[in-house]
């Protein structure tokens, strides 16, 4: 017994020295990664492929630690080793998962439930009055939620800080709002609705300052030749959104906005990603049953590169220095305008995602990474 505590206080004054010493490069939010780092050694888990039988995976998205599985039932984190750090349990119809930093926020869409989650703990769990049509989360833990309305309204914005406090409220006569951005930072929010205009539909995209509480708009755009259906900020502050003909690449200054569109042309869209530096499109002719075209874009809406891919489309992800991009039959890596790198991979993939420096695919039954 004596020989154990020993023991126990020498692996206690060990961790403090290290601490003490690594203090500087550790930021306190990350600190109970490090700790738990070093006494497990990095090696829980058995590495990949890790069963999911059993399971329904909703949808994957990276965190700093991991990455994020949302199922028909759980939240789970999992590390580069395939260890299971977190699993927290729902009970939502139809759960929805965003993530930025170490936060993790689930949402029920077309409920009125949502909570905020790290890998220690449940941050805070909330409800709002309407029914949720998307949510959004910073790295700092702001979490926006859109929603549906009552009395005179067609849609709502609320913005709480990561103590659950209520610090922002848009509401709109006009717009059907359908997603939502937070800026990294949290000061500003993006909105993307739909409305009507002389009989004609009618895509907009808002910029609201948080920071100030003004509830009209720094600068918008609207168009009738494309429907928006997401909406998202790059690292520079540029506002992407996405729609089923074109996307637009925003310049949200309140003296001189700027909008730049990409027509998709005489193609379909397959999918798409928004990057730190830009978007990738996943484009098809139409009448078309496989193959594709991926065309890349900078953050000013300057095409970069095009190139054509093989087999039936399945996803496009963002990746740590670019996109990978997930077929039938090839998963590809996508770097500086280009397929950079291509790998077969078994038929059955069906969603990708990034992990650290590896790319994570989700197969019917099992999780599986690949390296370039």
């Amino acid at each position: 017994l004596l020989i154990s505590r020993l023991l126990l206080v020498s692996a206690l004054v060990v961790m403090g020295v290290l601490v003490w010493k690594n203090w500087d490069s550790l930021a306190p939010a990350e600190l109970f990664d490090w700790i738990d780092q070093k006494i497990t050694g990095g090696t829980g888990g058995s590495g990949f492929p890790v069963s999911i039988s059993g399971n329904t995976v909703v949808a994957l998205s990276p965190v700093k630690s991991g990455v994020g599985v949302l199922t028909d039932t759980s939240l789970l984190l999992m590390d580069a080793n395939g260890a299971e750090l977190m699993r927290r349990s729902h009970t939502y119809a139809r759960p929805m998962l965003r993530t930025a930093g170490d936060y993790l926020l689930m949402a029920e869409l077309g409920g009125t439930r949502f909570q905020l989650e790290t890998r220690k703990e449940t941050v805070f769990s909330g409800t709002v009055a309407n029914d949720i049509r998307s949510v959004a989360v910073s790295p700092d833990g702001l979490v926006a939620v859109v929603t549906a309305s009552t009395k005179s309204y067609l849609s709502e914005m609320v913005v709480f800080d990561k103590t659950g406090k209520e610090i922002f409220h848009w509401y709109s006569t006009e717009l059907m709002a359908t997603d939502v951005a937070l800026r990294r930072d949290g000061k500003q929010a993006a909105v993307i609705g739909l409305s009507t205009e002389k009989g004609a539909m009618k895509s907009t995209l808002l910029v609201l300052d948080i920071q100030s509480g003004a509830t009209e708009p720094v600068a918008s755009h609207s168009g009738t030749d494309v429907l928006l259906c997401a909406v998202s900020f790059l690292s520079n502050g540029q506002v992407a959104a996405v729609g089923d003909t074109a996307c637009w690449l925003f310049t949200a200054d309140a003296e001189n906005p700027a909008c730049v569109p990409v027509s998709y042309a005489d193609r379909e869209l397959l999918g798409y990603a928004v990057g730190d530096k830009g978007i990738a499109l996943a484009l098809r002719h139409y009448g078309a049953n496989e193959d594709g075209e991926l065309l890349l874009t900078d953050a000013g809406g300057t095409v970069i590169g095009t190139a054509a891919f093989e087999g039936d489309f399945r996803h496009l992800a963002k990746a740590e220095d670019g996109f990978y991009l997930l077929t039938a039959t090839r998963l590809y890596q996508v770097a500086d305008g280009s397929l950079a790198a291509n790998r077969e991979v078994p038929g059955d993939g069906l969603m990708v995602t990034t992990l650290k420096d590896e790319a994570l695919v989700l197969g019917l039954t099992a999780l599986q990474t690949y390296a370039f």
